[in-house]
């Protein structure tokens, strides 16, 4: 279960860091898209605001 959480981390890192690109780049459809995908993932993996898991995966959710 801690490698689905750290590559959960690592797919979130990466698509938050698609999402701000296509904001800067004004393509906010796009950022949107990223945006709803990102909540679904975090959803599915557990890592949502306010849901209790173990301490490792908030924290290896925090970094950044």
């Amino acid at each position: 279960e801690d490698a689905s959480v750290y590559d959960a981390v690592n797919v979130l890192s990466e698509l938050e860091q698609e999402m701000q690109e296509a904001a800067a780049k004004l393509e906010f459809e796009r950022a949107a898209h990223l945006r709803d995908q990102i909540k679904e993932l975090k959803k599915r993996a557990g890592l949502e605001k306010g849901e209790s898991r173990p301490g490792k995966e908030k924290e290896a959710f925090r970094k950044k």
